[in-house]
């Protein structure tokens, strides 16, 4: 099992996808019905950032959580099966322009 922690990113970007959770479709996994954290069943999903824990690794990643683990501030175990999925908006689909962003609120 892998060992995961939410985080606040500060700077809060949107991508081009629309939200976290289209972004983790569009380069992971294509279907994605549950939460990935360990015995949950949670089927409300959101893509929410996380850094891997124990790890040397200190890139953001996205992956699918219930909004309930999606808020927790606790560490959590994660199927090792699950992708992580880069938050690094320059390496996938960029970041939403004012534009893209006004018509998405809408």
């Amino acid at each position: 099992m892998a060992i995961i922690k939410t985080i606040k990113d500060p700077e809060n970007k949107l991508c081009r996808c629309g939200n976290w959770l289209n972004h983790y479709k569009n380069f992971g996994p294509k279907v994605v019905r549950l939460c990935v954290v360990k015995e949950c069943t949670g089927h409300e999903l959101t893509g929410a950032k996380v850094q891997k824990q124990n790890s040397e690794d200190l890139k953001i990643y996205i992956i699918p959580l219930c909004t309930t683990h999606a808020e927790s501030k606790d560490e959590l175990e994660i199927y090792d099966s699950i992708p992580f999925v880069s938050a690094d908006t320059k390496k996938t689909c960029g970041t939403a322009g004012m534009k893209y962003l006004k018509e998405g609120q809408r």
